[in-house]
């Protein structure tokens, strides 16, 4: 009973904490703002892919064991602070208590997790709990535990170790839950064992959440007038607006200035500079010491060290730290070693005191502060400044960039170290851009730093024909992400790119350049993420389709006849195997075909049939072929599966439409869906969510009992009770002779792999 009550007085003293402003908050007035602006996120499943509810966690109601994984600013700290503050006010008023990995390695690690669980709790909340109420606790399912930042432990051995207290701890304490947040990368070199720890990925915001939270930043900063300039405006930088912590900043920009920096290095420029000088003086923050001058140089030294030393990539001893900043101040600044030491110690109190940048995240054994960049975004804007302005050469840039293009594909650095030596020096980028051209660099490398300089038209066509030769040569190499940055280029490269492939006047020559084109966009538009494209993009190759159809240009891919036949066009000597007007392989690997979003349209959505007789005359003829027999490839199937589920298929209202049955066509959509449905648990998928979607008005009774009916005729199950086995036959009576066969194990509808010759 005492257990209880410690934990209801815990959990109410853990909720009645305020926030404190958080980076991805910047510029509000106080802690009590942090709710308000905070904007509900989902989770999706590692795997499956389907979505998660991140309000349904609930140590109460379901005890949970969990792995949050995300890319760096995608907001993991700030749903741990709103979940620990929500889940604690809670009736059921179960606390959550929070434990930083990192923190417990460097400093703890000689005790027990349960043992600095409590001396932790004791030293925060000023209350007295004991290990063994804690523990009584635990065993009760009373607290809940949050593991966060895994991914800071940076030696394997002990996260190794880490992940085994973690592991121990939930087997002993079974009906207590458990979550745990890591970075995305590097995560599946040491992971939580699958069979214990559901894994989630938390997202970048999506299009309605990216709305959401522009709309509650404005407005409450008595700026709704810029919300709908901002949206359109920081088109340009839409990579980074779904990012929440640059999203923040480029709010408080925006509001600032009323437009946004056009490259990216400008872009974080301006962010670091409205987090490292701005922040305070908004606030009318007094510094315990004055910021120096030199400090934009000095945060450069720090970075430069850290991103190529990897023994403080782990953190900076704040003795270290002072001691580097010194003998920069003496060698590059004439300070005396007195002076050196001084401002070198007020720059590193103001950073330990301004946790925007660099900050201090505890203590090491020795009781030294240690250091480390709040984000590596940061760190890498810093360090490319500082090798840029240090440079003795374009070869040496050209040089660097390569070399962190090829260890880490994914790094910001080359565009940020072109971008900063065309800063430093006159006509710097288009050098090094024209170099790195010549050494044959790779065209998704190409793309990247062609955007975010400037550059005279012959160069940029030497580039591009460089690009498309490489497409040319080798189709399939070309990524969803390749193309996506072909479309995000700058307003000057997107029309030169149309003018010398795209327009007619380019000629016929450029049309197996246009089908490559029209291949990516199709793919894009299948797959239901053209959004931030449409409005450029798409009369352009609207008007490239109608063109290559009427030519009789021959279009070759399977995506994009499925995109051209939805807009009217009829492509020259096309025939349908049948499935691959339901599911297609793209850029962007499997996508829904014409004939699920007819069907997703139709009968999810209750919209009118297509008045486009090509679209009609196509599902007919894909009908007739799977009738005939043509079957799906399981692995189109199991992609499929996970692409509906996470575009939220299954949410829709899902019925007959008024107007049903006023065509044949509805008849074959019905027809399809349910195949669709089959097929999918003859290839061994769960289509429960599905088989939930299909009321009776749809699917003719109890579908989930013709699929057991189904399993028991082909060996799979024993013979069903009678009353499922009724239900089964009410719902085959309604079907077509085709999908009757199947329940009754006489057809198959998918190929499986040892059958694909």
């Amino acid at each position: 009973m005492k257990s209880l009550e410690t934990s209801r007085r815990l959990a109410q003293t853990i909720s009645a904490v305020e926030h404190q402003p958080i980076i991805t908050h910047t510029e509000l007035d106080g802690p009590s703002d942090f709710e308000s602006l905070y904007v509900q996120r989902n989770f999706v499943r590692e795997g499956d892919e389907q979505i998660v509810d991140a309000a349904d966690l609930n140590p109460s109601t379901a005890p949970f064991r969990m792995v949050v994984m995300g890319h760096p600013g995608a907001g993991k700290s700030t749903f741990v602070q709103h979940f620990r503050k929500t889940v604690s006010g809670l009736e059921s008023a179960i606390p959550v208590v929070e434990l930083a990995c990192r923190h417990y390695v460097k400093s703890f690690w000689d005790k027990s997790i349960v043992k600095h669980a409590v001396e932790s709790i004791n030293a925060e909340h000023s209350i007295e709990i004991s290990t063994e109420q804690f523990e009584n606790m635990l065993l009760l399912g009373r607290v809940c535990l949050v593991f966060d930042g895994l991914d800071e432990i940076t030696e394997q051995a002990k996260r190794a170790q880490m992940i085994s207290r973690i592991e121990s701890l939930v087997g002993q304490y079974p009906v207590c839950s458990v979550l745990v947040t890591s970075r995305l990368m590097g995560y599946e070199r040491a992971p939580l064992t699958n069979s214990i720890f559901d894994h989630v990925r938390l997202d970048q915001f999506d299009d309605e959440q990216f709305d959401e939270y522009c709309t509650r930043w404005f407005g409450k900063k008595g700026r709704a007038d810029l919300i709908d300039s901002f949206i359109h405006d920081s088109e340009s930088v839409h990579d980074l607006r779904y990012n929440p912590l640059m999203l923040s900043l480029l709010c408080a920009l925006y509001r600032e200035h009323g437009s946004l920096p056009t490259d990216r290095r400008d872009v974080y420029a301006k962010c670091a500079d409205l987090l490292f000088r701005r922040w305070d003086s908004h606030r009318q923050i007094e510094h315990s010491g004055a910021i120096p001058k030199y400090a934009e140089r000095l945060m450069q030294e720090i970075a430069n060290w850290v991103y190529t030393s990897t023994s403080v990539q782990d953190g900076i001893e704040e003795q270290q730290l002072v001691r580097v900043l010194a003998h920069s101040l003496i060698d590059r600044d004439g300070f005396d070693s007195v002076d050196a030491e001084r401002d070198a110690k007020s720059f590193v109190e103001f950073c330990a005191g301004r946790a925007w940048l660099l900050a201090s995240f505890g203590t090491n054994s020795r009781g030294q502060r240690m250091f480390r960049f709040t984000h590596r975004t940061f760190l890498e804007y810093f360090a490319a400044e500082s090798f840029a302005r240090r440079a003795e050469s374009q070869e040496k840039i050209c040089d660097e960039i390569q070399s962190v293009f090829d260890r880490d594909p994914t790094s910001v650095v080359p565009e940020l170290l072109i971008q900063a030596y065309d800063f430093h020096r006159d006509g710097g980028g288009p050098a090094v851009f024209k170099q790195i051209l010549r050494s044959n660099a790779r065209n998704i490398l190409l793309l990247r730093l062609m955007e975010g300089i400037g550059m005279s038209s012959q160069l940029r066509s030497q580039a591009f024909q460089s690009i498309v030769w490489g497409w040319l040569e080798h189709p399939n190499s070309i990524s969803a992400l390749e193309f996506e940055i072909t479309l995000s280029l700058n307003e000057q490269a997107r029309a030169q790119l149309v003018r010398e492939f795209l327009a007619e006047e380019a000629g016929p020559q450029r049309d197996s350049v246009r089908a490559i084109f029209l291949d990516g966009w199709a793919g894009l538009m299948l797959s239901g993420s053209f959004f931030r494209f449409q409005e450029y993009w798409a009369p352009i190759f609207s008007s490239v389709a109608h063109s290559m159809v009427s030519r009789g240009a021959e279009l070759e891919s399977q995506t994009t006849v499925n995109w051209t036949i939805s807009l009217g066009l009829r492509p020259k000597q096309h025939t349908w195997n049948g499935w691959d007007a339901v599911a297609c392989v793209s850029i962007y690997d499997v996508v829904p075909g014409l004939v699920w979003w007819t069907i997703e349209a139709r009968l999810g959505r209750m919209e009118e049939l297509p008045d486009n007789p090509v679209q009609v005359d196509a599902i007919q003829e894909a009908h007739r072929k799977i009738v005939d027999g043509s079957r799906i490839p399981v692995p189109l199937l199991v992609e499929l599966r996970s692409i509906l589920l996470r575009n939220g298929t299954e949410y829709l209202q899902w019925d007959r439409p008024s107007s049903f049955a006023t065509h044949a066509l509805d008849t074959i959509l019905l027809e399809l869906v349910q195949y669709l449905i089959f097929a999918m648990h003859e290839a061994q998928q769960d289509v429960e969510p599905f088989v939930r979607m299909m009321k009776p008005s749809l699917s003719g009774g109890d579908l989930g009992a013709a699929l057991t009916w189904r399993d028991f005729k082909v060996g799979l199950k024993r013979r069903p009770a009678r009353k499922v086995e009724r239900a089964a036959r009410e719902v085959m009576q309604r079907q077509p002779a085709w999908l009757r066969d199947w329940c009754d194990g006489r057809r198959s509808l998918v190929l499986w792999d040892d059958e694909v010759r």
